[in-house]
């Protein structure tokens, strides 16, 4: 049997249960955070879609998600626009330890999306409250989409390899496809992509979030393995970054060899993961100073 949980109903929160509801059989699903009002409503909403399926799905509080399989953590908050990375880090860091229940079982698998959602991996890694090879920071995929769909408009011939992105998830994320032709524009293109979004919607929309992490949640409901772009800790490297990966529900992540043949897209992640590495003490006391609490 399997059961999902989703912590946090906001926008990205509600794509999310109706995609679940949508596209996964689970056995149960509890929706909450900390807003019980948007949690019900949610459930009303996909029950509208699929009453058969919301039939199985609750609204609970922190202590009922320590009885999931996988729990997905949707919570986070966003800052005005400019405001500067660790500002955002830190105050996610704070929602993070008040939404996540320390009664999680260490074989849950647990995927989270905050912003900077690479940096959030590695204060929870840190925390050391979390299986390393459970815990996920969603985001890589919509970034290997977007890639796809900015060489897919131009005219160019096809890639040696399989475009994906590698790094971190976002403003920082980097391409990998060969011949890097155009290279700027086109890691500045897909960089730019949810500043678009935004500005012409007036605010993030996230149905592709939903989408994602149901296609996740599907391979694991269904037992099967399957490649996604994630973020997680790596033993090799020493710090979390977004790279593609094996997710399943029996071994949680395994590592997949992966080539980046070039050199723009090697040297940018060299300084990236050297930047992360530099970051790791601030991001460690961070962790200390948010879950001091648990026990």
């Amino acid at each position: 049997m399997t059961k999902i949980g989703v912590i946090g109903i906001g926008n990205a929160g509600s794509a999310t249960v109706m995609q679940l509801i949508d596209q996964t059989r689970a056995d149960g699903y509890v929706f909450g955070g900390r807003n019980r009002n948007q949690a019900e409503a949610a459930l009303a909403d996909a029950a509208s879609a699929r009453p058969d399926i919301a039939q199985r799905a609750s609204v609970g509080g922190l202590g009922d998600f320590a009885k999931c399989d996988i729990v997905v953590v949707t919570a986070g908050v966003q800052l005005p626009k400019g405001s500067p990375s660790k500002d955002i880090l830190a105050e996610n860091a704070k929602v993070m330890a008040e939404v996540i229940p320390d009664t999680l079982t260490h074989d849950v698998i647990l995927i989270v999306i905050a912003s900077p959602i690479d940096d959030i991996l590695e204060l929870l890694i840190q925390t050391e409250r979390f299986n390393r090879a459970r815990t996920i920071g969603f985001g890589g995929d919509l970034d290997t989409s977007r890639l796809r769909f900015v060489l897919g408009t131009e005219e160019r011939g096809p890639s040696n390899v399989l475009p994906f992105c590698v790094g971190e998830h976002g403003a920082r994320t980097i391409p990998v496809y060969d011949p890097e032709e155009n290279y700027d524009r086109v890691r500045d293109d897909v960089r730019g992509f949810l500043i678009q979004i935004t500005a012409q919607a007036g605010r993030p929309r996230n149905l592709a979030t939903g989408e994602w992490l149901a296609r996740l949640c599907k391979v694991l409901v269904d037992g099967r393995a399957e490649a996604f772009s994630v973020c997680s800790w790596s033993e090799s490297m020493r710090v979390c970054y977004t790279r593609p990966q094996q997710i399943s529900r029996e071994h949680g992540l395994t590592e997949i060899p992966f080539e980046i043949p070039g050199s723009r897209a090697r040297e940018e992640l060299s300084k990236l993961l050297n930047s992360r590495r530099d970051n790791q003490e601030y991001i460690r006391k961070l962790a200390l100073d948010a879950f001091w609490k648990w026990k």
